[in-house]
């Protein structure tokens, strides 16, 4: 059990933010997760084809930077709004000592090496999993944390320390710590440490107790791929990174067995695709599904029906386009909270994934789409690719989540300490959008689509109009093929055949990948 009394002693001696607010930057790196040799047999690679990332399945991951224990011990833990637990590998894990490749990335604890490091809980009771299958587990601890301007004493956090560090089926655990700022019902601390006399806070909750924020809330902003860099402030936010009006949303009541609120899932009323034609709506007009912002992953899943429309749109073959794709002006909208809800425009060079050296066999550089489809009944899923044109604020007391339209690259800097009460600075209206997520289907009646299936030797085209950026060289003949909404798939036989055994080859293992990353 917790010792109550250094929780209460704590207090007395929390290092407070000044502004009431905390900044803390973050950056972004690609970590790769291999993938298990066996998944990928040698005889399905196809020779005739380079992926460069046949071996591993990558993702984003954004880190910030947290010191943990006397003397501190640094660490760049994975920010996730999905979950409210912080936890850290511990360094006599065979992951961390054995690891190759730089396994425990963000470094690992070495309790013995801090005089204030306690364990809490029953011994062994911290374990999570995650959507790929890799698994940690170990025992809770607490220890002095710095993040930022705010310091807790030993007493304060309830953390798991991960002494075993488990693969997936298909991808080995790279053993990257994570600190979550999702709700407190999300949070493993919660259910296993808390008691009549003790509640386990997220940090979040730590920092309104301690006095360093005035209300459980902070705003997100994760800037574009390029730059590598972005900002969480928890109890401010900061105008100059958003354009357009900031408009706030209730979050979707998604009960279990101890709240209302779980998760950041908001009313998704409409996707649309912007190209050289206009705007095109891919949903019917009274659409309506619940969709979770989870920063902790990198892609976004979307009805079937709106994947297949975009699958076709774009000319996707098993998961991958042109890299030059992203020199499109295209984009998707997503809008949310029905009429007079906001909407966030995101580029079609945000859905992809940079190139990693993949290519066709006529040496045509291949992408991966961040995009996948979900499962009927299932909730949709909004992960970096998309939050990254977005900006966020997310007020866990009063559930709401206030978002617009990024303003990208911005240096400057005006922030506002977002006070007690139910305000948002800056915010110009709410929106009472609201309906019971649990009873809402994502499995859409089909639409007609302009999507293209391939079949025999012909490679689908894209039927959005992508303009010159849909122009694709052919293997050694230096001509050109059609571009935006005039290509078809009647070109030359041979450009067919080429084209179709590239993807082929690509499909063998992208698809696999494509796969994979979509629960990372």
């Amino acid at each position: 059990m917790l010792l109550k009394l250094s929780y209460v002693l704590a207090y007395a001696c929390v290092a407070h933010a000044a502004d009431g607010f905390v900044k803390v930057d973050f950056q972004k790196e690609y970590r790769n997760k291999r993938l298990a040799k066996r998944d990928i047999p040698d005889e399905d690679l196809d020779e005739g084809i380079t992926l460069g990332i046949q071996n591993t399945a990558s993702h984003e991951v954004y880190w910030l930077e947290m010191d943990i224990g006397t003397p501190p011990q640094s660490f760049r833990l994975q920010l996730d709004t999905g979950s409210s637990d912080i936890w850290v590998p511990a360094s006599n894990t065979s992951t961390c000592q054995n690891g190759e490749d730089g396994n425990c990335p963000g470094g690992s604890f070495d309790p013995e090496a801090s005089s204030t490091f306690q364990v809490v809980g029953e011994p062994g009771s911290f374990s999570i999993e995650y959507g790929d299958g890799t698994n940690d587990a170990g025992d809770f601890f607490t220890d002095v944390v710095t993040v930022g301007e705010s310091t807790f004493p030993a007493g304060i956090l309830g953390m798991g320390i991960a002494t075993t560090i488990g693969d997936g089926p298909v991808l080995e655990n790279d053993g990257h710590g994570l600190v979550g700022v999702g709700y407190q019902a999300n949070s493993n601390a919660f259910y296993y440490l808390s008691s009549d006399n003790y509640t386990a806070p997220t940090i979040v909750q730590a920092m309104v107790q301690n006095g360093d924020i005035d209300r459980e809330a902070y705003s997100l902003y994760l800037n574009t791929q390029e730059s590598g860099k972005g900002a969480i402030i928890f109890g401010g936010v900061d105008p100059t990174k958003y354009e357009g009006d900031l408009v706030v949303l209730p979050v979707l009541k998604n009960p279990n067995q101890v709240t209302d609120y779980s998760h950041f899932e908001l009313a998704l009323t409409g996707i649309a695709v912007s190209d050289e034609n206009g705007e095109t709506l891919l949903t019917p007009t009274d659409f309506a599904a619940p969709v979770i912002l989870d920063s902790g992953t990198t892609s976004q899943v979307i009805p079937q029906s709106v994947y297949d429309q975009i699958n076709g749109g774009l000319g996707i073959y098993e998961g991958y386009v042109p890299c030059q794709y992203a020199k499109s002006s295209a984009a998707i909208i997503y809008y949310f909270g029905g009429e007079g809800g906001p909407s966030i425009k995101v580029p079609l060079n945000a859905l992809m994934w940079p190139a990693d050296g993949s290519e066709y066999n006529d040496g045509t550089p291949a992408c991966q789409v961040l995009v996948g489809p979900g499962d009927a009944g299932e909730p949709l899923l909004l992960g970096d690719s998309f939050m990254r044109s977005g900006y966020f604020v997310y007020d866990l007391e009063n559930n709401l989540v206030a978002i617009a339209q990024a303003k990208l690259n911005v240096t400057d800097e005006a922030i506002t300490a977002i006070p007690s009460g139910t305000e948002i600075p800056g915010a110009t209206s709410t929106n009472t959008f609201v309906f019971e997520a649990t009873a809402v289907t994502t499995e859409l009646s089909p639409l007609t689509s302009s999507g293209v299936t391939p079949t025999g030797d012909s490679l689908p085209t894209p039927t959005f109009a992508l303009g010159s950026a849909a122009t694709v060289l052919t293997s050694g003949s230096g001509s050109t093929g059609g571009a935006g909404a005039s290509a078809t798939s009647t070109g030359a036989s041979d450009n067919s055949a080429r084209s179709s055994s590239a993807a082929t080859g690509l499909g063998l293992i992208g698809s696999v990948v494509a796969m994979l990353c979509l629960l990372i």
